[in-house]
């Protein structure tokens, strides 16, 4: 009977010792994932940081390009307004020439 009991402390023990084994091998591999997911961590703040100046960059770049537009446009329409504003006076003096033709 006592040696039953003790096969039974014995294979108990021995369970326990394999379940503590897993374990520490699984804590192991745990630890190894989480100073993995740390590192990517890492590069990923460094990968968005870039971006984020990137970006800084592009819109810098747009409102530079967005100012040049503007000049532009009033540069064009300085132009169309000078060209209309021949044309009319061409007009009438067309229309007094043919006034006079008339006359």
């Amino acid at each position: 009977m006592e040696d039953k009991r003790l096969e039974k402390i014995e294979e108990m023990l021995t369970n326990l010792i394999t379940m503590v084994g897993g374990m520490r091998s699984e804590q192991q591999s745990m630890r190894e994932d989480q100073a993995s997911m740390r590192s990517e961590l890492v590069l990923m703040r460094e990968d968005q940081a870039a971006m984020k100046t990137e970006i800084t960059a592009i819109k810098e770049d747009q409102a530079a390009m967005r100012t040049e537009m503007d000049g532009r446009h009033r540069e064009i329409m300085v132009k169309l307004n000078e060209m209309k504003a021949d044309q009319d006076y061409t007009w009438q003096i067309a229309v007094g020439n043919q006034r006079e033709i008339v006359n």
